[in-house]
């Protein structure tokens, strides 16, 4: 049975039990309020007061009636919000984790130009400058800060419905979590090198000159032409986790009641 199957079955059943309450209790009532209507008619010839009390009994009777049903049907409206909640978790943040998601291609520029300063020939026939591919990545490290803070977010909002990762796979989000966040931050720690980069060149500008001083002048380039290749094989390691863990949950297409629980 599917969560939408089994929140449809709760519906129907507490307004089952709704209905069929109002109805006993009005019935209840009615009885009532006709036996004591008679017997007032017959033994004082008027009713009118015992009307208004009676009325005014039922409608306590119901209000009362009213409030624990609807005391009985918070849990379950709470449950259903936080099974909305999971399931914007996973469509609009986990589902973007997989192959698709371009942190890595979008890395891969930064780091050749970085390269580039001192072997001269990683960016090939690129002619993009320093500056636009610090903008690109800057836009790409925050994307990827927003999404995470999104889904941190909302991990807490789930907490406060009472719903939690399944123990299938709470082992799996967490992997794929942590993967993620370090393939995140590594994008960001490129783009600290590449703007290292461009501080650097104001200074000591990389030529193709074949001139020793400025054979040298290339040289320099070559710690930080170490680091971002090193970190970028670190952002591949991390993204190939990721992809890993994300096929490892949702490869077999499971139903969000079998991803998050009710916590116990």
């Amino acid at each position: 049975m599917t969560l939408r199957q089994i929140m449809q079955y709760i519906r129907i059943k507490w307004v089952g039990y709704l209905i069929v309450g109002v109805v006993s209790a009005g019935l209840t009532s009615l009885c009532l309020l006709t036996f004591i209507l008679f017997y007032e008619l017959s033994r004082t010839g008027s009713a009118a007061d015992w009307i208004v009390s009676l009325a005014s009994a039922a409608m306590a009777i119901t209000a009362v009636f009213a409030f624990k049903v609807a005391r009985s049907w918070l849990p379950q409206l709470t449950t259903q919000e936080g099974y909305k909640l999971a399931i914007e978790l996973v469509n609009d943040h986990y589902f973007w984790l997989d192959v698709q998601n371009r942190i890595l291609n979008d890395v891969e520029l930064p780091v050749r130009y970085i390269r580039h300063q001192n072997d001269r020939t990683s960016m090939g026939e690129s002619k993009i400058t320093v500056d636009e591919l610090i903008e690109k990545l800057e836009l790409t490290v925050l994307l990827h800060k927003e999404r995470r803070d999104k889904m941190q977010q909302i991990r807490f909002r789930l907490n406060t419905y009472g719903l939690r990762v399944t123990g299938a796979f709470d082992a799996r989000f967490r992997a794929l979590d942590t993967a993620y966040m370090h393939a995140a931050d590594g994008a960001g720690s490129i783009l600290q090198m590449l703007k290292e980069t461009r501080e650097q060149f104001k200074i000591l500008p990389s030529t193709d000159s074949s001139l020793l001083s400025d054979q040298l002048v290339r040289d320099t380039y070559l710690p930080l032409a170490t680091r971002s290749t090193e970190q970028y094989e670190f952002v591949s390691e991390q993204f190939n986790k990721m992809v890993e863990s994300h096929a490892s949950i949702f490869s077999s297409n499971p139903s969000i009641d079998k991803l998050f629980e009710i916590r116990r």
